[in-house]
């Protein structure tokens, strides 16, 4: 897939030299890729504002990711150029000048604070800023959603990765030019989705499996100290199917498509590799020339037996000890805290042709 570069934004008007996007960005997902993808549109650099933890609790509720962690995690995005700690909840003229920005993103339908008020009337009143059109992201809501009522509608079978390609085309992109590759596994065989930068004969390829379920931390950080080890970094992606089969109830939370579009906006990850087996063959390392197989999470079942047998096995250091289960547990939490009426608010859960 290739593209026009162009200095205009999808509006039509002339795109600026730095624009803004704020928010809590929560329970890192896809859906802070697809704002991040769409805010970048409009501007040759995107400065992204985050709100602190207190920021947050005051004026929208307790965030399940602490603030460190959602600094980095919208740091790690290929569309981020800069991330602005500690912003106030409602953007301000002032704020937009001190940081010599030209306008700011603004989401259609707004973003609001605990009392529904739009915490971007104010500047929504002025010249300085564009809107998003959200409909359809995946909310922090639903997240939970799936987690409180144990809904599983939201499983994607990675075949269907193909209606979807002009879609995941977008975010394997990066200024307008092939980034991120991204190809299914099946019967042994290889079929491209999109097409991204290929390894150099030079180039060290590093692989890692797992199923990267609520991106996190842990995540990320496995990542990164993985891709120290050479300079190509491909990412095996379990299916939602093999996910379940191994941790039941109804994992994963997050399913295959966002878990995809997530990993192929990761600045660190060169090619995903959709529906690998969990048993790493040696077939497969070879198909793909792999100089290192780095150890994932460790409770995520995986047989790395063939690679250990062939000493390309290694593991990398984690600084972070964040997990999924983590994250379902503390938003679990939260059932103690709230009343029938406010767990019902998550009954409206999309489904696979829904999202």
């Amino acid at each position: 897939m290739s593209r026009t570069i162009t200095n205009l934004a999808p509006d039509g008007t002339p795109k600026g030299s730095r624009v803004w996007v704020d928010g809590c960005f929560d329970i890192f997902q896809y859906a802070n890729a697809q704002l991040s993808f769409a805010a970048k549109q409009y501007g040759k650099r995107l400065i992204v504002g985050i709100h602190n933890d207190d920021e947050v609790e005051d004026n929208k509720n307790l965030p399940i990711f602490c603030e460190e962690d959602r600094y980095r995690l919208m740091s790690s995005l290929k569309w981020v150029d800069e991330v602005v700690e500690d912003v106030p909840f409602t953007t301000t003229i002032a704020s937009l000048n001190q940081l010599d920005c030209d306008f700011c993103l603004i989401t259609d339908p707004p973003m609001t604070n605990m009392e529904g008020e739009n915490r971007q009337a104010d500047i929504a009143k002025t010249n300085r800023h564009k809107k998003i059109d959200i409909v359809g992201l995946l909310t922090e809501n639903e997240v939970i959603g799936r987690i409180f009522l144990q809904n599983s509608t939201h499983h994607f079978h990675w075949k269907y990765l193909f209606e979807r390609k002009y879609i995941i085309e977008q975010y394997a992109m990066k200024d307008f030019a092939p980034y991120t590759k991204i190809r299914t596994f099946s019967d042994n065989q290889l079929t491209e989705l999109t097409i991204g930068r290929n390894p150099q004969p030079t180039d060290k390829i590093v692989y890692v499996t797992g199923e990267f379920d609520i991106f996190n931390v842990s995540h990320l950080s496995l990542l990164e100290n993985a891709k120290e080890l050479g300079n190509y970094l491909i990412v095996g992606l379990i299916s939602d199917e093999d996910i379940n089969n191994n941790r039941g109830s109804n994992f994963p939370i997050t399913n295959l498509f966002e878990r995809l579009i997530t990993l192929a906006s990761t600045q660190v990850v060169d090619e995903v590799i959709v529906n690998v087996p969990t048993c790493i063959t040696t077939q497969l390392m070879k198909m793909l020339n792999i100089n290192f197989v780095v150890e994932g999470i460790t409770n995520e079942n995986i047989d790395y037996s063939e690679a250990k047998n062939m000493g390309i096995f290694a593991k990398v250091d984690f600084d972070s000890e964040e997990t999924t289960q983590n994250i379902v547990d503390r938003i679990n939490s939260l059932r103690h805290d709230a009343d029938n009426g406010e767990i019902e608010t998550y009954r409206d859960v999309p489904t696979n042709n829904q999202q």
